[in-house]
């Protein structure tokens, strides 16, 4: 899992340079990894901005990768914790972008992590039932 949020959040903060996320300016682009919480919602502000067939893909790009990267800080931060149903929360954040943006030139990455959050929960032993519920 690791060595793919690596690669993911390497991605993310080398865009093609013909990608259209670039519109959104270099400052916010800066912020994308360091504050993808702030930056998800100033997309979102500009997604409700504009008529729906009207966003520019800009925007949706810039909420699409905001999203994977807050779902990847998530991962890394909150991996291993077994006391904790933090993997909903992540599925819910890359959810929101697919349904928020359609995810343009991402839809395979955000699959790629749900999918290896699905692997990765599945090898966990799962909980026994106490024995006071019986």
């Amino acid at each position: 899992m690791e060595s793919l949020c690596k690669t993911i959040l390497e991605t993310l903060q080398q865009p093609q340079p013909t990608d259209p996320i670039r519109a959104c300016g270099k400052c916010v682009l800066d912020l994308l990894i360091v504050r993808p919480k702030d930056v998800i919602n100033l997309a979102h502000d500009k997604l409700h901005a504009y008529p729906f067939k009207e966003v520019p893909t800009c925007w949706r790009r810039l909420y699409t990768d905001a999203s994977i990267a807050k779902a990847v800080l998530d991962i890394r931060a909150k991996e291993g914790n077994a006391a904790e149903d933090w993997q909903g929360d992540v599925v819910k954040t890359l959810d929101m972008a697919l349904i928020m943006t359609g995810a343009p030139l991402r839809g395979q990455m955000i699959e790629q992590l749900i999918s290896a959050l699905q692997s990765s929960t599945s090898e966990r032993p799962s909980k026994r039932r106490r024995l006071d519920d019986v």
